[in-house]
């Protein structure tokens, strides 16, 4: 028989038989927003996972009741703290700010709120350069309160993803030069500095980047430059 069943932060359909029933629930997964399908042949079914967060839509309830969110940090202006909620309440937000007003710590206080959120992971993908300074912010501004892992290589992205446990992480855009990593799905969140890299007509690192992160609950694209410098 067909089943829906909702684990942890995924939500899953196995199709074994092909009725009316069966037919109306296809209908359903088709109108999901994000979804992965594979076969299992030694059960000879299709299995097809979503987030959790989409569960009605196939008539099953996640059973999520959260916490209310943290007190803001102190450190924050009153014009970062706007962006932050805003941010939090919409899940999926681009953060336009000019050069100057604070990306970096709204970003990390974004992430923190998630943590406390979910209790899951945030990674932070930040150009090589910047990553060291955006850990002694992290420092500066929350001192031993939060620790930010930096991920050296995929191999450590990917296992600190499917690990268990809350965290936040950060790497480098180019660690999608090497192909997807769809085992970014399990995190909660992931905020992209210096995201005009996105605006650009191509690349392997903005396609693996973007289809890498199919399925995250709260997604934040921070740039101080998110319009191209020409018409193209």
């Amino acid at each position: 028989m067909n089943t829906v069943m909702v684990d942890g932060p995924l939500v899953t359909v196995r199709f074994q038989e092909f009725d009316l029933d069966g037919y109306g629930l296809f209908l359903r997964t088709k109108a999901l927003p994000e979804s992965q399908i594979g076969y299992d042949w030694e059960a000879d079914c299709y299995i097809l996972t979503a987030p959790a967060r989409f569960a009605p839509m196939l008539g099953a309830v996640a059973a999520v009741e959260r916490p209310a969110m943290l007190p803001l940090a102190e450190h924050l202006f009153d014009f970062q703290r706007f962006c932050v909620t805003r941010a939090l309440e919409m899940k999926r937000m681009a953060l336009w700010a000019d050069t100057g007003l604070g990306k970096g710590p709204m970003i990390l206080e974004w992430c923190r709120q998630v943590v406390h959120l979910t209790g899951g992971k945030a990674l932070i993908i930040e150009p090589l350069q910047v990553i060291e300074q955006l850990r002694a912010e992290a420092q500066r501004f929350y001192g031993d309160a939060i620790a930010v892992e930096r991920l050296e290589t995929r191999a450590q992205v990917i296992e600190w993803a499917t690990g268990e446990g809350p965290g936040i992480g950060i790497t480098n855009p180019q660690k999608f030069i090497d192909g997807l990593m769809p085992e970014l799905r399990y995190l909660a969140g992931v905020a992209f500095d210096e995201s005009s890299l996105l605006k650009s007509g191509g690349g392997v690192i903005k396609w693996n980047l973007i289809k890498s992160c199919r399925g995250i609950e709260y997604k934040l694209s921070a740039t101080a430059t998110p319009a191209p410098n020409d018409t193209m």
